[in-house]
């Protein structure tokens, strides 16, 4: 599925660009854990990678590094709020 989000400043040189909650419910449901952090990957196109937390035996979490979801960002002409 392709989707344009809409650039949204933060202070004055960063650009913030906000992740559909939708995506972010299904990929934790599916990984049966919560998203910590995301990973970017950059060249002509954009591409997004959660990193998930992981619970340990002891209940602490931590970030496990590994990416089964990809969110790849690309030029799109239209844009959604």
């Amino acid at each position: 599925m392709k989707i344009a989000k809409k650039l949204m400043n933060s202070g004055k040189i960063s650009k913030v660009v906000v992740l559909p909650k939708t995506w972010l419910e299904y990929v934790e449901q599916k990984e049966g854990s919560r998203v910590s952090a995301i990973s970017m990957e950059i060249a002509d196109s954009l591409v997004l990678n959660p990193i998930f937390e992981k619970q340990s035996e002891d209940g602490v979490y931590s970030r496990q590094a590994e990416h089964t979801t990809q969110l790849s960002i690309q030029e799109e002409t239209t844009v959604n709020d």
